[in-house]
Parts: structure tokens; sequence; C-alpha cells
């Protein structure tokens, strides 16, 4: 039996890319938006949330520890996920863009590490944001003020017994109280995390 060539080729098909966005939030409650410079591959002149693609062989969570050192020099640890999102560009590129609410740690001022991708990085009061924004930042920022007050209270994954994950001891299962969800990522993390009992 002979095949026809209506079949589609893998090395021909369309990807979805798979990108990585932080909703980075300073002890003052403001977040961090970068400027998209005039090389950045879309959305240039646009205020964004720092981000990126994921390299294959890295977790999410790595990929957007890795994307916001990269752009801004700052490092983070995130707090929980804020949601998937699609992000379809004007060139019909599609990605899958995961988001984080994330702090940053060890201090340090945002400074612009690539500056044909980005000319400008700043913190802005959540209700007094730049324009324009990138239609992907508006949906990600909606999406974290939902999350803020209760997410920003939880255990870093980094900080949770055996390299973020749960090792079932009662002491470790009843370390972090919730409003009725687990708070581990073996358990499920849950954005109701309330903080140590």
């Amino acid at each position: 039996m002979t095949e026809t060539s209506t079949q589609t080729h893998p090395a021909t098909c369309p990807v979805v890319g798979v990108g990585v966005g932080a909703v980075i939030l300073d002890e003052a409650g403001r977040v961090l938006l970068l400027r998209r410079g005039a090389r950045a591959r879309n959305e240039q002149g646009m205020w964004a949330c720092p981000g990126g693609a994921l390299v294959v062989g890295e977790t999410l969570e790595q990929a957007i520890v890795r994307e916001v050192w990269e752009e801004c020099g700052l490092v983070i640890v995130v707090r929980c996920q804020v949601g998937a999102f699609d992000h379809v560009l004007p060139d019909g590129a599609q990605w899958v863009s995961v988001a984080y609410l994330a702090q940053v740690v060890g201090g340090g001022e945002p400074v612009v590490q690539e500056p044909g991708k980005c000319s400008a990085c700043a913190w802005f009061a959540l209700d007094s944001l730049p324009e324009p924004l990138s239609p992907l930042a508006g949906i990600q920022l909606a999406a974290a003020r939902l999350l803020i007050p209760a997410a920003m209270t939880c255990p870093p994954a980094a900080s949770l017994s055996t390299a973020g994950r749960c090792t079932d001891v009662a002491a470790d299962r009843e370390q972090w109280t919730s409003k009725g969800e687990p708070c581990c990522p073996e358990h499920g993390v849950s954005p109701l995390c309330v903080g140590r009992k």
C-alpha cells in the first residue's frame, strides 16, 4: 500500500512555542515590567513581564529564573504559578506562556542586560501601569492580582523539604497551613496557602 502525500511531515508542521513569564513584585507591591526593544522578536515598544522561551532540558521554573537573570540581572524565587495563557502574535506565531508570581531575593535593582531585546525596566504600581502594555502582560497581571494577597505568603518551592518535595512526614505536611488546600508540590501547591502554623 502506498501512502499519499496528504500527510504532513513533522519537520514541516507548525510548532507551538512554550514560553514563561514572571509577575515580579517588590516589597512595596510594585510590579517589574520591561519595555521591549527595537530588536525584540515581537511587540516592540510595549511593556511586558520578564520572560522568554523554554530551552530543551530545563523545567518551566528554571526557565523563568534564567530569563529574569538574563534580561535584568535579578535572582528571583518563584511563589506560585499564575496560569497558562495563549499568546498568538500578529505574524501567526503561537505560544503557550506559563506565568509565575515571583519575588526578588538578595536585593538589587533591575538593569537592562540585553539592550536590543529590552530598552528599559522599571517598577510600577499595579494601579498605575505604563502604556502601551503588551496584551499578554495585561492578561498575566489580571490573573496575578487574584493570587497576590495569599500567594506571597506561600513558601517558595525551594524552601520545602527535599528540594521542594514533601517527605510525607506528618511534621512536613503540617508545616504549612491552608484554607482547605494542600500546600506542598507533592500534594498540590495552592494559592490559598497562608503561611506557617
